[in-house]
């Protein structure tokens, strides 16, 4: 975010390898940090604290 150029970005948007994909958030400084903290407080925090091994 911060290394691009000024309106590189369009919105952001929290995503996650599995699959997750947050709500399109304002290309601004606090737009990045809502998207960010969707993705954590929505996503990883209800994540499984351990992962079965598979069989």
């Amino acid at each position: 975010m911060a290394r691009c150029a000024p309106g590189t970005f369009v919105r952001y948007v929290g995503r996650c390898a599995c699959g997750w994909i947050g709500r399109p958030r304002p290309a601004t400084a606090s737009g990045a940090m809502s998207a960010r903290r969707e993705w954590f407080l929505g996503h990883v925090t209800t994540l499984p604290l351990e992962v079965p091994a598979p069989r």
